[in-house]
This record gives C-alpha cells, structure tokens and sequence, in this order.
C-alpha cells in the first residue's frame, strides 16, 4: 500500500488523461499505440513522483509528513531503487511505439530528474 502512495496514482492518471485529450484534439484514433503511450506515461510519471519522494525526503519531514519516506514507511533508497525500474518500464513501451515516443519518454524522464534534482530548487 505504501508504494502505491509513494507513486500517485491518481497523479498518474492524470498525467495519461492529458495524454489522451491531445492525442484525441490531434485526431489520433483510439489504437493500440496509443494504449501503450498512455501506459508509458502513467510509468514515468510515477517514477517521476518515487524519485521526487527520494530527493525531498528531508524537507517532506516538515511539509508532506504523510508520504511514505518521510514517515520512515519506505526508506529513500528503495524509493530511489524503484524510479529508474518505473522509467525502464516506460522507455520499454515508448521502444514499441517508435523513435519519435522513445525520444519524448527519454526527454521527460530527463526533464522529471533535473527538476527533482536540482530545478525545483530554483523556482521562486
């Protein structure tokens, strides 16, 4: 159960739901690709949500004391050990899907680290 709250997966599926209106306003037909685009995005988004948990451990003490790190429930190097397992999932669809999806899942997992890392220190 701990896991499950350290990945979001309402947050997940919000982000797959942003997918399909695109995709839908774009006139991409309801496919197979696009099934497994979405599946690919809901993977990264929550290795992007276990690897901000990693990186946010401390201050999470204070400002999100219910996430599973910072309640001790999960400790950060299993939330760090499971991101890049969830980004290797989604690379892995995105692979089946094309260039063009391997290379936009590889950008946003590199977009969802930097900011967890280091950018969202640098926001106002």
């Amino acid at each position: 159960m701990e896991y499950l709250k350290l990945i979001r997966p309402s947050r997940c599926v919000l982000a797959a739901a942003a997918v399909l209106v695109g995709a839908l306003i774009a006139g991409v037909g309801l496919e197979l690709n696009l099934g497994i685009g979405l599946a690919a995005v809901f993977l990264i988004a929550a290795g992007g949500f276990a690897l901000n948990d990693y990186f946010d451990a401390e201050s999470d003490k204070l400002n999100r004391p219910n996430r599973p790190v910072a309640k001790g429930r999960i400790g950060r190097r299993s939330a760090a050990a499971i991101s890049p397992f969830l980004f290797a999932l989604g690379i892995a669809l995105s692979f089946i899907i094309g260039f063009d999806a391997l290379v936009t899942a590889a950008i946003a997992i590199g977009l969802l680290t930097a900011y967890s890392a280091a950018l969202k220190k640098t926001m106002i």
